[in-house]
């Protein structure tokens, strides 16, 4: 139909203009429409003769519109994947970065609480700083290998973080009711990326398995880039949504005074409840302090290393003795010492220590003993773990997914306990804490050491593994007690 309107338009038009290539045309035109069958060509001899008047363009027979395809509507549109001529990321990663202090953070959060207005300086601040930290990540990925890039898994990060991008830097926060709607945006936004260290663990996992490749991979330096990057973020977002909460003890997402072996405590029961569940028993835990220590710390930190820890500890000694009951396992050892300037956590375990050859690489992403490095289902991991197959390598994983259970989201899940959040930030908090179906992901995927001591060395502190070979493993959180009087701690 399309080829003999044209057929017909061309002998029109160019009969009226007299024009010389009439015949040529129609020549060219002829075969396209005997192609289309007897159908257009019936219509193409009745068409309107070359010296007829043009009709009303209200006449005209409506030529259809070609079929449209519907994009997908989802966080994840490929309409808001940049070309290679969008030179956005450029200029806004090009843009200086201004750094703030934990200590500046709690002084304008103590005066947020009486002024509410200073909320949207707040936001004004993260309208500009957020869109030019999430541009350098983008750009990072730029850089990474072009097999990297072009993973599925990675790709998902890309997208997710260039979507962001593209819809903060259009925010705009003028007044209380715009700044609750942002807060509502970011809200969103952390709970949309929660499962975005899962999709990242997966990609690099995928990416080192590549044969002649893999082994000529090394992101650890990048991940270790964008991870600290990510807990920057999600602490300025997270702070700027609780500016607001009236919480006893707290400014934002900050406890003034967060009580150490309390925070122990609570820890040793979300894993004793794991292990009892995959394994059928748990190790005897003791903590071992003087007087109680409180800190000012942000308590979801905390709590992911701890549970990492003790989780690690747990797998090695019940794996290690397994001919044991549970009455008769050794205990993991907790004592927590104030010194200075500087608080320690050591916990220790007789689970038989780290292989020579693995000592090193627990702190490489990715790097795993569950399953062999590769990942299982929860019947055959969980057959496994109950068949106490001697591992004694545990540190080097995150953990099982059976263990993992009560911590889905990776690094999101401590958010969500009830004492530490308001009820009005639980939404936010368990839509960060989302993880893809089979239980958690990120069991096995080697992310739970190197990520605890990004957590250290977040605020100043550390995290360090002493081994001893047929023994155990003492492991110390060092945490420094005075960074809210020093200006080198900057989120």
């Amino acid at each position: 139909m399309y080829a003999s309107a044209l057929f017909a338009a061309l002998r029109s038009g160019a009969c009226r203009l007299g024009h010389p290539l009439l015949a040529d045309l129609q020549t060219l035109a002829r075969p396209v429409v005997a192609a289309l069958g007897p159908t257009a060509s019936a219509r193409s001899s009745t068409v309107v003769p070359p010296f007829a008047p043009v009709r009303n363009a209200s006449q005209a027979e409506p030529i259809p519109s070609p079929p449209t395809t519907t994009q997908p509507q989802g966080w994840f549109s490929n309409s808001r994947t940049p070309t290679f001529y969008d030179d956005s990321i450029e200029k806004w990663a090009g843009m200086p970065s201004e750094k703030v202090s934990l200590r500046e953070m709690v002084a304008f959060g103590a005066r947020a609480r009486d002024q509410p207005r200073l909320a949207l300086k707040s936001a004004s601040f993260l309208l500009k700083e957020l869109p030019i930290r999430l541009a350098s990540r983008l750009l990072d990925l730029h850089f990474l290998p072009y097999i990297v890039v072009t993973n599925p898994h990675i790709k998902k990060v890309y997208d997710a973080y260039y979507s962001a991008f593209h819809t903060l830097r259009k925010e705009r926060v003028r007044n209380i009711n715009e700044n609750a709607q942002f807060v509502s945006l970011l809200k969103r936004l952390v709970g949309e990326h929660g499962p975005l260290l899962v999709a990242l663990g997966r990609g690099l996992r995928e990416c080192r398995s590549k044969p002649l490749v893999g082994d000529n991979i090394s992101l650890d330096k990048f991940l270790d880039s964008m991870l600290r990057s990510r807990i920057s973020r999600r602490v300025l977002a997270e702070q700027h949504i609780m500016l607001n909460a009236q919480r006893h003890g707290y400014i934002g997402i900050i406890c003034m005074r967060l009580s150490v072996r309390d925070a122990v405590t609570e820890s040793i029961g979300r894993v004793s409840r794991m292990c009892e569940r995959t394994f059928g028993l748990a190790p005897p835990f003791h903590i071992d302090s003087g007087t109680d220590v409180h800190i000012t710390y942000i308590p979801a930190h905390l709590d992911y290393m701890l549970d990492e820890l003790l989780k690690n500890a747990s797998r090695a000694v019940i794996e290690t003795h397994s001919h044991c009951m549970s009455d008769r396992l050794p205990p993991i050892v907790i004592q927590i010492c104030e010194g200075g300037d500087e608080l320690t956590i050591k916990v220790c375990d007789r689970g038989g220590g780290i292989s020579r050859g693995n000592v090193e690489k627990v702190w490489q992403y990715g790097f795993s003993t569950v399953g062999g490095g590769n990942e299982m289902d929860d019947e055959e991991e969980s057959s496994s773990l109950q068949g106490h197959i001697k591992s004694r390598d545990s540190y080097s994983s995150i953990g099982t997914r059976a263990l993992m259970r009560e911590l889905e989201g990776v690094d999101n899940a401590p958010l969500l306990k009830a004492p530490r959040t308001l009820p009005d930030a639980a939404p936010f908090l368990m839509g960060a804490q989302v993880a893809e179906s089979g239980g958690s992901p990120m069991a096995g995927l080697g992310f739970g050491l190197p990520l605890s001591r990004l957590y250290a060395q977040y605020l100043g502190g550390d995290l360090q593994l002493v081994n001893m070979p047929g023994y155990g493993v003492d492991c110390f959180i060092r945490i420094r007690l005075n960074y809210l009087n020093v200006h080198d701690v900057y989120v």
